[in-house]
């Protein structure tokens, strides 16, 4: 009886681990493959290896699947035409969770990818990531013009990569990255620049776009750094330098009642912008703005339309040099709330609250009331560095509303501005050498950050 429980035993142990196997994932079998066109045998015909590459990236969009990675060597590739929605590289196929696609520069390599139109993104795609490149078009007649298109497709990444614009003569959507119907973007450490031309023109432009993190971009030489246009929700924007363009962040229409309008913008910096600084309109009724430093903008420095801004929070924002008006949203729709500001424009009789209100009139309606205006002693904001010398009188008279130590404690004093302990990186990650907890380490351009 003994010797039959051990054999039972045995065979009910080696039933479980054979049926277990069967319930483990599979494990998909990535690929790497390498595109070269200076390899004497570089072909499209060829298998992909590295001693045997592809000539064209256009073969790896055919190709890849999920959880393949292709390598693209040194070179200037001119790509093909793509549309205004449907990029010249856009995948044949989706990647998956845990194994997207990815197109990745060679580290250390030069590479270069030119369109007539869009050059990469996706369109209808899933999971795809683009590391390293230097993006352009040649097209620079319609609002076709531009980087990239990311277009009725989710989870895609643009990361390490220079994103060159031009100037446009219209007066619709040019932009060097355009989202529309997406959903779990991911924008990380490029440079975007050079978007100019007429009233669309932008860095970032979204259409019913969801779920969409644009960190440590340097975004410069734009009419527009960012714009959700049009229906956006649960926007994070941190730790961008975004300088010399007209305006820094704008919104758009608010029609779809489904989408919740949520926008959290901290810990950026908007400086040298000849227009506005920050302009939320409809696409903002939740947004939360904080920690932000507004430096040297032009006739109205913050601006909001009233029937945007319901349940908006503004606070630890610092605004320098503004040349007429500050104006931080109307409130005769809606509510919201703002306070612990440090206001330093040219002069003070130069600040004016919705329109008319001087900085006593608009604490008189329970507005700002911890606000105040002062220098707030940058390092040195002329060279663009905006920490906070050490006798700023903006260090720990802000308030942690957003507890961002996660201590649970959301009234203790916190510095205003951009650098809440001082070693965040702002703008690119290459540019930094101290980085935060929070951030990935620095980075060559072209090297993978997932």
């Amino acid at each position: 009886m003994k010797n039959n429980n051990i054999k039972l035993k045995i065979f009910l142990t080696i039933t479980l681990l054979f049926l277990g196997l069967f319930a483990l994932p599979k494990i998909s079998q990535a690929t790497t493959y390498y595109v070269d066109q200076n390899h004497p045998q570089a072909s499209d015909s060829n298998p992909g290896t590295e001693d045997l590459p592809w000539k064209t990236p256009n073969k790896a969009a055919q190709t890849l699947v999920a959880g393949d990675i292709v390598f693209i060597k040194e070179g200037s590739y001119f790509v093909g035409s793509g549309d205004w929605y449907l990029p010249a590289l856009n995948p044949s196929n989706s990647g998956t969770p845990g194994n997207p696609i990815i197109f990745q520069a060679y580290p250390g390599h030069s590479v270069k990818l030119i369109a007539t139109m869009k050059a990469i993104g996706a369109y209808q795609r899933d999971y795809i990531v683009w590391n390293g490149f230097i993006v352009e078009t040649t097209n620079f007649s319609s609002n076709s013009e531009g980087a990239s298109a990311i277009v009725s497709a989710n989870y895609i990444t643009i990361q390490n990569c220079e994103l060159i614009g031009h100037t446009v003569d219209i007066n619709d959507n040019h932009q060097a990255i355009w989202m529309q119907n997406a959903s779990h973007v991911t924008i990380k450490n490029n440079i975007i620049r050079g978007v100019k031309g007429g009233n669309g023109s932008a860095g970032i432009k979204a259409y019913n776009t969801k779920n969409v993190l644009i960190e440590n971009n340097e975004i410069y030489d734009c009419d527009t750094g960012i714009q959700s246009k049009h229906n956006g929700e649960n926007w994070t924007i941190r730790y961008n330098y975004i300088h010399n363009c007209e305006t820094g962040f704008v919104g758009g229409n608010a029609t779809d009642q489904s989408y919740n309008y949520y926008f959290y913008i901290y810990q950026n910096i908007f400086a040298n912008l000849s227009f506005r600084a920050l302009d939320p309109v409809g696409n903002f009724r939740y947004g939360k703005v904080y920690n932000n430093v507004f430096y040297n903008s032009g006739s109205s420095f913050v601006w909001g339309w009233s029937w945007g801004t319901w349940n908006a929070e503004f606070w630890n924002n610092i605004i320098v040099k503004s040349s007429e008006t500050l104006y931080p949203c109307g409130d005769w729709y809606g509510s919201y709330t703002i306070d612990y500001w440090n206001y330093n424009a040219y002069s003070a009789s130069s600040i004016i609250f919705e329109g008319s209100r001087n900085f006593s009139q608009w604490q008189d309606l329970g507005r700002d009331l911890n606000s105040f205006i002062s220098d707030p002693l940058f390092v040195n904001a002329v060279s663009g560095n905006f920490h906070l010398a050490t006798n700023s009188p903006c260090i720990n008279v802000g308030i942690d509303r957003q507890d961002y130590d996660g201590d649970g404690n959301t009234t203790e004093s916190i510095n205003m501005g951009a650098y809440i302990t001082g070693n965040e990186c702002i703008g690119l990650l290459d540019n930094c050498q101290q980085q935060s907890d929070t951030t990935p380490p620095a980075a060559p351009r072209n090297v993978m950050i997932i």
